[in-house]
């Protein structure tokens, strides 16, 4: 499967959920490329448990679902690795009704903050 990788978007982080670190694709640059890594001390200092968590909270959502509750360990771990977590601002269109479907949404939870006297609310969005 070959996949595009926009910028702003990483790749290897799975591996460093591991203590091995074997990654699980190959990565090949077809044009000049400019990256920025976290090696794996930098990573495990900053960002592990960020990483962590999201992926804990996708697992339990997804072990907790009744339409992946009975799944296999293994599929309901490889869909929460796949899970995009999105936080949907108050007002924002996450969808139009019209559009081509591209995705299925399932709402995590709904927020009610106040921030400088604004009201903004949240809709924290799983999608794959």
């Amino acid at each position: 499967m070959v996949v595009h990788v926009e910028p702003g978007a990483a790749f290897g982080e799975v591996a460093l959920l591991t203590d091995n670190g074997t990654r699980s694709a190959s990565v090949i640059a077809d044009r000049p490329t400019d990256l920025i890594v976290i090696d794996r001390d930098l990573y495990e200092r900053c960002v592990q448990d960020v990483i962590r968590r999201e992926f804990q909270q996708k697992a339990d959502f997804v072990a907790g679902h009744p339409q992946f509750g009975r799944w296999a360990p293994k599929y309901r771990h490889q869909l929460a690795m796949a899970l995009d977590k999105q936080v949907a601002s108050f007002e924002q269109v996450v969808t139009r009704q019209g559009a081509t479907v591209d995705a299925v949404y399932y709402v995590i939870s709904s927020v009610h903050s106040v921030f400088h006297h604004h009201h903004h609310h949240h809709l924290l969005v799983l999608m794959f």
